[in-house]
């Protein structure tokens, strides 16, 4: 199953279970009512029974929907939840069914119209609930229907006996309107989530997999006036890695490509807060985004990151600054006004990574800009 149709199976499965509560106790209150109002037609035993197994298998489908509200590995046992699910609406069905046929058998004209009104409100509110899955619906309209349809049919009364055949009609009726209720309800969900994918697709470099420079233009606008209007710090990292012309041309590009990866993947590992941002900038280049965060932190950050650049220990023979891979980064903090704009933070990042290649690469350098009062 490929990844699009397990999240829609996913969300399916969340929005059954997730209507179940309110449906579960809408049914058992229309169960007891019903009891209630043909009291006098059944014997206590056998009003008693109906009442225990319905509001037990209630209870299990209850227990059921709250281990699944609560399970954290929901996608992975699709099948299972979606087995439980279905046999959950059959017994309960079959079980409704049973206990309609046998309200359907004692009743008068006029309770039996009442009790026909019910099992539609039912149907119609199942078809409802089980708009996202076709089968639900078949497996609860059925035994919940054709069992007093059949028996009206086979009345001897004819005018019970044409109500059965419009029972069954009915029954086919909301069978072929759920069935197009779940096309238009598929349909909408998988194009949301097809135009999510394509979202995610589009803010994703395709080399490395790490966020791309639309997505890094969009995070940059989004942070920069939140931490103007909120009076907050924000940071901004380059890294370019040094000498990455002479280490394609010694080693060629397929193993350029594989060293811009690992050092992407090693730079979004830093992006650990939830508005932090790291993204390819172009070529060589990385850079990454942490709001609310002052210079020393963001320096901290950078050189931790160029360590760990260094631990990777990649060869690089074609290198006048060492025998293995190296990144130079720039550093700049500010706490925007309104005179300025978020291309100011990426030009004064941008000078302190020239400035850290002047001094001989391999190495952090924090850009201070002396119009602000910044140490």
């Amino acid at each position: 199953m490929s990844d699009i149709r397990k999240e829609i199976a996913t969300r399916k499965l969340e929005i059954l279970y997730g209507q179940l509560y309110f449906s579960l106790i809408f049914s058992a209150i229309l169960f007891i009512s019903l009891a209630y109002v043909f009291r006098d037609y059944l014997s206590v035993f056998s009003l008693s029974s109906w009442l225990t197994i319905f509001l037990l298998i209630t209870g299990l489908r209850l227990y059921a929907t709250y281990n699944f509200n609560y399970s954290k590995n929901i996608s992975s046992n699709l099948k299972y939840w979606f087995t439980w699910h279905i046999l959950g609406v059959f017994v309960y069905a079959i079980t409704w069914g049973g206990f309609i046929l046998l309200l359907a058998i004692s009743a008068d004209p006029t309770q039996l119209s009442l009790l026909l009104i019910c099992v539609a409100g039912l149907c119609a509110v199942a078809a409802g609930d089980y708009s996202f899955s076709f089968y639900s619906f078949v497996m609860f309209a059925t035994p919940l229907i054709t069992p007093t349809g059949m028996f009206l049919v086979t009345a001897v009364d004819p005018s019970i006996h044409t109500s059965g055949y419009f029972v069954l009609l009915f029954l086919i009726i909301m069978i072929l309107l759920s069935w197009r209720l779940n096309k238009t309800t598929t349909k909408s969900l998988t194009t949301q989530y097809e135009n999510q994918e394509l979202k995610l697709i589009s803010t994703k470099d395709g080399l490395t997999g790490i966020n791309n420079r639309r997505r890094f233009d969009e995070a940059l606008h989004d942070e920069w006036y939140r931490a103007s209007r909120l009076s907050k710090p924000i940071s901004l990292i380059i890294c370019d890695i040094d000498k990455f012309k002479e280490y394609n041309d010694t080693y060629g590009h397929l193993e350029g490509d594989k060293c811009l990866t690992k050092i992407a993947h090693l730079i979004q590992a830093y992006a650990r807060r939830s508005g932090d941002l790291a993204a390819r900038y172009g070529g060589e280049e990385f850079i990454l985004i942490l709001p609310d965060t002052e210079y020393e932190y963001a320096k901290d950050i950078a050189e931790l990151m160029r360590l760990a650049i260094v631990d990777l220990n990649l060869p690089h023979s074609a290198s006048s600054v060492a025998t293995f891979t190296t990144a130079s980064f720039g550093v700049y903090t500010t706490i925007p006004d309104k005179n300025a704009t978020p291309d100011s933070l990426i030009e004064y990042a941008d000078k302190a990574l020239y400035m850290a290649k002047e001094q001989g690469r391999n190495k952090v350098v924090l850009y201070e800009n002396k119009s602000e009062n910044q140490a």
